[in-house]
């Protein structure tokens, strides 16, 4: 069922319904239109409208498809984020590094870059290092200025 208006200078059409090809009000205004005529075809409404001179007007309308909106109840569970209990020391970090960079001098200068950054700061747990990011990317920016890589 398409639930909208439609207005033609000063013809009001409201409810038109496609599947049942019904039209629940039209409303006129003025004094110039003669006769109206509407058909159905298929998904679409052809309506012609005579005014007092004779003038054939003619429009075409198409369905417009509205789609169903399906409620559906929300179940909301609580998310419940486990804090990081264990500490992560720089030698783990240089596990993680070395375990997953298969070049051997890659993985060293990712590491030597992680150590120096880590002794700068003096944070025992490099989870809270990594709580740093603003002040780490300052330092990168500042230490490493003069270089071309990091």
């Amino acid at each position: 069922m398409c639930t909208s208006i439609y207005k033609m200078q000063m013809t009001k059409i409201s409810n038109i319904n496609f599947s049942q090809k019904t039209i629940e009000k039209v409303e006129v205004s003025g004094d110039n239109i003669k006769e109206f005529q509407f058909e159905f075809h298929d998904n679409a409404l052809k309506i012609t409208v005579m005014k007092n001179n004779d003038e054939l007007v003619e429009e075409v309308f198409e369905e417009q498809k509205v789609e169903e909106v399906v409620e559906q109840e929300v179940v909301e569970q609580e998310v419940v984020e486990e804090p990081v209990n264990e500490k992560l020391t720089i030698t783990d970090v240089k596990d993680i590094i070395y375990e997953n960079i298969p070049k051997k001098n890659t993985a060293e200068t990712y590491f030597r870059s992680v150590k120096q950054v880590y002794n700068n700061f003096k944070e025992n747990d490099v989870h809270e290092l990594l709580k740093k990011e603003k002040e780490i990317i300052n330092y990168i920016k500042t230490e490493y200025d003069k270089l071309t890589t990091i």
